[in-house]
């Protein structure tokens, strides 16, 4: 039942990945693609992050990271466990 799911989800994601694209649309060159890293952590509370604002050095990696990139300062979820939130 689990992979039927799991099947059927991935289905949808390249169905929609396919009506994203344009016909006749090309990939940007190297000089104008951006990159993504999308960093999930468990059980972590961003008022102790010290790069959300916590006066301790908490996360110096996750700081450098946050300087020089995008920082989402709100966020929704699902559901306030785990599992079903990612």
């Amino acid at each position: 039942m689990r992979s039927n799911r799991l099947v059927g989800g991935a289905f949808l994601l390249m169905l929609g990945l396919i009506g994203c694209a344009q016909q006749g649309s090309r990939v940007a060159d190297q000089t104008t693609r951006r990159r993504v890293v999308l960093i999930s952590i468990d059980t972590c509370r961003a008022d102790r992050l010290s790069s959300y604002g916590f006066p301790q050095d908490t996360t110096p990696n996750l700081d450098a990271l946050s300087k020089d990139g995008v920082r989402f300062s709100a966020a929704s979820t699902a559901a306030p466990i785990t599992r079903p939130a990612r």
